[in-house]
């Protein structure tokens, strides 16, 4: 037995109440390497959202002016390559109102073009990494056949995503877009988009790889929902409410809702600012459009996803549950109550670097961890599992 993906043994693990070992997850044979792969696509995935944050958070990603899937995967190499690229752009609706030609230098182009270039190569890498491990897994009969749906599935979310990062990072290039005088950045919207994109995916690598393992159902799951019947519903709602909360925080980021009100737990000197949301017309725009009642909507629903992870507490309390679905609860616990703690700080601190990324991981880790208990809760595995398990 070995350390397992899940946290878990990958062999025999101890049950808490009575002492005897179970066996709980195992991956062996071939079909490990298909698991450790989803695993590597996933963590690549969690590494282009967080790269896509700093990009972001650096002003870079309005730095290359065109998509290029192939052409573009080379950085300019030559003096004049690098002159071209920064005349592009000058000519750029960003450069011509929000930069200054007389300190804006090559050296700093050249930094925020490097953000904008390593996160499209990272796009290209998890294309690569996931398409041809899939042709050679296919080829000597790895993957069973009911799965092979999901990975064109999966090909085809890549592949979206590029597109949809293209169509963003266009938002920010048409200049008829900022002719009211608006600060240039691409549409908030688009980039909402796109990381619940990112999300999504990551969400399918990391549930592909755990379905694979075996077996798919905890011994005392079935005692477990007998005696809890709320408990499966209510993580599965939190696991929902987390991608909600995550997309509000795409809105805030897309608009620099995190700018304004750096205090807490007030905005405006108040608990619920009433006569500071809801200002444009038609009142539901602002849902959408409006930093300030954009912050406030990403308060609250962080207030709701602690308090559904409190009442999965509180449904867990004294129940007869698997070891690994305790600990997995009390990952769930101690990030919730830290990435709370980082959004908080973030705000305070007027939304810097280094917080506002930490806080985007710490969603990602969230995620992961109500991923994970909502898959222990599982009563039953599907039949493409059982067939993909026997060896």
């Amino acid at each position: 037995a070995g350390a397992g993906p899940l946290g878990g043994a990958a062999g025999a693990e101890r049950d808490e109440q009575g002492g005897e070992e179970q066996t709980i997850y195992t991956v062996k044979g071939p079909k490990q390497q298909v698991v450790i792969w989803m695993f590597v696509c996933g963590l690549l995935v969690f590494s282009i959202i967080i790269v896509g944050g700093l990009t972001r958070l650096t002003e870079s990603g309005l730095s290359i002016t065109e998509w290029k899937p192939v052409a573009g995967m080379w950085p300019p190499t030559s003096a004049r390559e690098w002159r071209q690229e920064y005349q592009k752009y000058v000519d750029s609706p960003e450069f011509k109102k929000q930069r200054d030609p007389e300190t804006f230098t090559m050296d700093d182009f050249r930094i925020i073009y490097y953000w904008e270039w390593g996160h499209r190569q990272l796009g290209r890498l998890i294309g690569v990494s996931f398409a041809l491990p899939w042709l050679y897994f296919t080829a000597r009969g790895y993957i069973p056949g009911k799965l092979q749906p999901r990975m064109v599935g999966l090909l085809a979310l890549i592949g979206l995503q590029g597109t949809i990062g293209w169509f963003m990072v266009a938002s920010g290039l048409d200049s008829q877009n900022f002719e009211d005088g608006s600060r240039v950045r691409v549409s908030h919207l688009r980039l909402t988009l796109h990381l619940m994109g990112a999300f999504t995916l990551y969400s399918a690598f990391v549930w592909t790889a755990m379905s694979m393992m075996r077996p798919a159902v905890l011994p005392q799951i079935t005692e477990l929902i007998a005696a809890r019947p709320y408990l499966r519903p209510v993580a599965k709602t939190t696991l929902g409410w987390t991608l909600f909360t995550a997309a509000s925080g795409g809105l805030v980021a897309g608009l620099d809702a995190g700018l304004v009100y750096n205090e807490w737990p007030t905005m405006a000197g108040k608990l619920i600012p009433l006569d500071e949301l809801y200002h444009l017309d038609p009142w539901w725009r602002s849902i959408f459009d409006h930093d300030v009642t954009v912050q406030f909507h990403h308060r609250m629903n962080a207030y709701a996803t602690l308090a559904l992870v409190a009442a999965l507490s509180l449904l867990h309390a004294r129940a007869p549950a698997p070891l690994q679905v305790t600990r997995a609860l009390r990952l769930v616990q101690g990030v919730v109550v830290l990435q709370v703690a980082l959004g908080i700080t973030t705000v305070l601190n007027g939304a810097p670097i280094h917080l506002a990324s930490a806080h985007q991981g710490g969603a990602v880790l969230l995620l992961t961890y109500v991923l994970v208990l909502v898959f222990m809760l599982r009563t039953a595995p599907p039949a493409w599992v059982m067939h993909a398990v026997k060896a």
